[in-house]
């Protein structure tokens, strides 16, 4: 993966690695030792990670690492934390005349796919103290907060907003309220998740302002 230069062999290989990746902590303690996260932070900030598929395949790989410590501080060292709040951003491109309605609505599944695993990844990041400070040094907190409040940033999909609120409470656990409006704390944090879902889900976004 490291040498290739062509997008279409690493995103191969990525799948590849995603797939593998399912497969528990031997295969952590694997891509670990490789230095995987810095492998898949190269390849990003090189252009090999041009479509959604690869997006797509590169945070299930983060998603997944992460539920290792050793791969958790792996990631934060090669970058990867900035990676994931650059991806929970993803949006379908707009104003493309030639695409089919399937084509668009296709895209916008993979981008909340991108949007949640993102989330996760960050989420199971968090459970260190030092990855949740550097999330909050990328600005991932007020990102988490408007995915969870302004509805159209992650498609209305209810996934995506359990995880973002799922990660800004670990993230409430590990930094404390200092960190946090205290806004976000009332709506977001505070309430039952259940309660949170339902007003987030339910009122305008202009109900937020």
């Amino acid at each position: 993966m490291e040498q290739s230069t062509d997008p279409l062999v690493f995103l191969v290989i990525s799948s590849t690695v995603a797939n593998i990746s399912f497969m528990g902590s031997v295969v952590y303690e694997y891509l670990a030792q490789q230095g995987a996260a810095g492998v898949l932070v190269e390849g990003w900030r090189g252009g090999k990670v041009d479509t959604l598929n690869a997006k797509d395949q590169l945070v299930t790989i983060f998603a997944n690492m992460a539920e290792d410590q050793a791969c958790r501080q792996e990631s934060k060292r090669a970058g990867g934390i900035s990676l994931l709040v650059t991806l929970l951003q993803t949006q379908v491109t707009e104003g493309d005349s030639q695409k089919s309605p399937d084509q668009t609505e296709f895209e916008e599944k993979v981008c909340e796919q991108i949007q949640q695993k993102s989330a996760i990844a960050l989420a199971r990041l968090a459970k260190d103290v030092t990855c949740a400070v550097e999330i909050a040094v990328c600005d991932g907190i007020p990102i988490f907060a408007r995915l969870c409040k302004t509805s159209s940033y992650r498609n209305k999909s209810v996934p995506v907003l359990i995880a973002c609120l799922a990660a800004l409470r670990r993230l409430h656990h590990a930094l404390g309220p200092s960190s946090f409006q205290e806004e976000d704390i009332e709506k977001l944090i505070r309430p039952k998740m259940i309660d949170s879902i339902f007003a987030c889900s339910s009122m305008s976004e202009e109900s937020f302002v």
